[in-house]
């Protein structure tokens, strides 16, 4: 799923009876403390029978949208601290920092396709670390996506 698809989808496997190979979550449009111990998507991490494989989330600092847009919009309730959007944000979002405050995610670099990737099994979360790959909240269409999503499915 890419953006608030990726909530959407995240929320039908959380809530399904489906067990999808993985999940892929590019340039999420929710909180990076989501599937942290006190998110609300911990069930997809924690419950081994949600998702068979890795939890695939790309970041990019550039991705305006989930960066600023949605901390933005998160915090209506007038708390502007300093740092909106970075990882110490507690209303930043996944498709600008990946997964945040959980102990099963690992920050990798997203690879040129062909590139040998170790996904570890059972429930792990690989945030895709997107710097100078993906440039916009919209620019997921890349091969490197695609090699990840693949070899992700084939592990």
């Amino acid at each position: 799923g890419h953006s608030f698809g990726a909530r959407l989808v995240t929320a039908a496997t959380m809530a399904g009876s489906f067990q999808p190979r993985c999940l892929a979550l590019l340039q999420a449009a929710f909180s990076h403390n989501g599937f942290s111990p006190e998110g609300y998507f911990r069930k997809v991490i924690t419950e081994s029978a949600k998702v068979k494989g890795p939890v695939l989330i790309s970041f990019s600092s550039a991705d305006r949208a989930v960066g600023l847009a949605y901390p933005i919009a998160s915090r209506l309730n007038g708390d502007w601290a300093s740092g909106i959007g970075d990882a110490n944000d507690k209303y930043g979002g996944l498709g600008r920092n990946g997964a945040q405050k959980t102990s099963e995610a690992t920050t990798i670099p997203l690879q040129k396709a062909g590139s040998a990737y170790n996904w570890i099994s059972g429930p792990r979360i690989f945030n895709l670390d997107s710097n100078g790959i993906i440039h916009d909240h919209s620019d997921i269409c890349k091969p490197e996506i695609a090699y990840a999503l693949l070899s992700s499915i084939s592990s």
